[in-house]
């Protein structure tokens, strides 16, 4: 487990000739958005030229294999070679790239009718049973959030594999994809009744400090020049960081 000093700065955490492990705070852009150059990748291209000119998954991302949300804190993973980001985002694309995240949570009666109001179907009875599956639609003014569609075309799955009563309405759920969407997490969390803290997109309620309650918390993949498997993970949240 690899420690962040401070949960308010990009970090490099690990790495290897072909790949670094990347810490990105909170209330940062994973990638370069609009004009406005401030973001991790730009951070990391400056100590690291070789991941900037990368051709990237799309124009002006790098060597980036995955991104996180603005509000969201953790762990991100940045090829160096061309060679390492081909590997890497194929077993993204074969599903074999992990990555964990910890979520700090409230509560939120999502009934029939109030879910319809909010833009969410009620969510099914297999939503208790630990796995989340929906396809997504953009939603809301400026298409800045998205909602859940229980049929589609690209399904997208979250499985709960731990869950912490913190007390009566404030639970700590540990959740794993393999692949995701924008927002994924917030979303289903959301949709099943269990909004993450500080998140007032998604019916989350305030706590603390005001950041949002989730962290992505641990990567798994194959390294990239042979079949080792490799974890990287950092500490949970707690309220001290919310």
């Amino acid at each position: 487990m690899y420690s962040v000093a401070d949960i308010h700065a990009p970090q490099v955490l690990a790495q290897e000739d072909d790949f670094l492990v990347l810490y990105k705070p909170p209330r940062m852009h994973s990638a370069p958005l609009g004009e406005s150059a401030e973001c991790l990748l730009s951070w990391c291209a400056g100590h690291y030229p070789e991941v900037g000119r990368l051709g990237g998954r799309s124009p002006g991302e790098g060597g980036l294999i995955h991104r996180l949300d603005y509000e969201t804190q953790g762990l991100l993973l940045v090829a160096r070679t061309p060679g390492g980001m081909e590997a890497l985002l194929s077993q993204q694309r074969e599903g074999r790239f992990m990555k964990e995240y910890r979520a700090l949570c409230g509560t939120m009666e999502l009934g029939p009718e109030t879910a319809a109001l909010e833009g969410f179907p009620a969510p099914p009875e297999w939503a208790a049973s630990g796995k989340i599956v929906s396809a997504f639609r953009a939603y809301g003014r400026g298409r800045r959030a998205v909602r859940p569609l229980p049929e589609g075309r690209e399904l997208y799955k979250t499985e709960i594999i731990d869950r912490i009563d913190l007390d009566l309405s404030t639970f700590s759920y540990t959740l794993r994809l393999t692949r995701g969407f924008r927002h994924q997490v917030r979303c289903h969390l959301a949709w099943i009744g269990r909004p993450i803290l500080n998140d007032p997109l998604y019916g989350g309620r305030n706590e603390g400090r005001g950041l949002l309650g989730l962290r992505a918390t641990a990567l798994e993949f194959t390294h990239p020049q042979g079949a080792q498997s490799l974890r990287y993970e950092i500490p949970g949240l707690n309220f001290v960081e919310v």
